[in-house]
């Protein structure tokens, strides 16, 4: 009876000891793939000013060739003051849409020197939506290629708006303009850099809880 007690206990001992050395190994591999989602997600993010740079770059070289001196200074000077909040802002991957809306303020200020005038821009931000967490730097590319896409080839007054509601749990953000429009279906139809960019970051951190859309809208932009 005792070997049976002894035997029971030394079990019982072991199935302890087991449970906790695959509780630990669980542990390890859950930081493990932390680490490298968040590494994926760091590099998808860097991705982002080196195209962003290298277009407004070509804006101030086109300015510069015009002969459009002031233009440039302001341009290159704004472009500065971009960057240099980029780098001091220790926010990580996720901040309050209002802290991401203020990022998005400076590129547009960028982007007012290049179109004056032909660019109107409207938001229509419900305010219970501004403290919600998205992932940083995340509709600057959407707005950039809006911008350089759309409204760039756009002959006429130029319109772009920004609005965010919320929808029972859902945050929902959509940007639109009433530009050149583009033929999603079309066998020439090619995602680029920032847009790619947006999807990859988006599967990583939500995989299947979320949506996104490219659509055209009434005004064909």
């Amino acid at each position: 009876f005792n070997t049976i007690i002894y035997a029971v206990l030394v079990m019982h001992i072991n199935i302890k000891h087991f449970y906790q050395m695959a509780h630990e190994k669980e542990l390890v591999a859950t930081k493990l793939h932390g680490q490298l989602m968040e590494s994926k997600l760091q590099a998808l993010k860097m991705q982002v000013n080196p195209h962003f740079l290298f277009n407004t770059l070509n804006v101030i070289s086109v300015l510069v060739m015009k002969e459009e001196t002031e233009k440039a200074n302001e341009t290159i000077n704004r472009l500065s003051r971009f960057f240099r909040n980029s780098l001091e802002d220790k926010s990580g991957q996720w901040v309050t849409l209002e802290k991401e809306l203020e990022h998005v303020n400076q590129y547009l200020s960028i982007e007012k020197v290049r179109f004056g005038n032909r660019i109107a821009i409207e938001k229509n931000i419900e305010a219970e939506t501004l403290q919600t967490l998205i992932p940083s730097m995340l509709l600057q590319p959407i707005i950039e290629n809006a911008m350089q896409h759309g409204l760039e080839e756009n002959e006429g007054k130029g319109k772009l708006v920004i609005c965010s509601k919320q929808d029972d749990t859902n945050l929902v953000i959509s940007i639109s303009d009433n530009g050149a429009g583009c033929d999603f279906e079309s066998p020439e139809f090619k995602e680029g850099i920032g847009i790619n960019n947006v999807k990859s970051r988006l599967r990583q951190l939500y995989q299947e809880s979320h949506s996104f859309e490219l659509m055209t809208n009434d005004d064909e932009g």
